[in-house]
């Protein structure tokens, strides 16, 4: 039986209440990644 020692999850939300569960299962915050963006015309 193979046993899975590491995991990891990348997700996008600003949604606190997600992050908490996320946090509750177990995983934690090892980086933010902040994106910028322009209307171009």
């Amino acid at each position: 039986m193979a046993v899975l020692e590491n995991g990891s999850l990348t997700v996008l939300t600003d949604n606190h209440s997600a992050l908490s569960l996320y946090e509750s299962a177990g995983f934690r915050t090892v980086s933010e990644e902040v994106r910028y963006g322009m209307v171009l015309r």
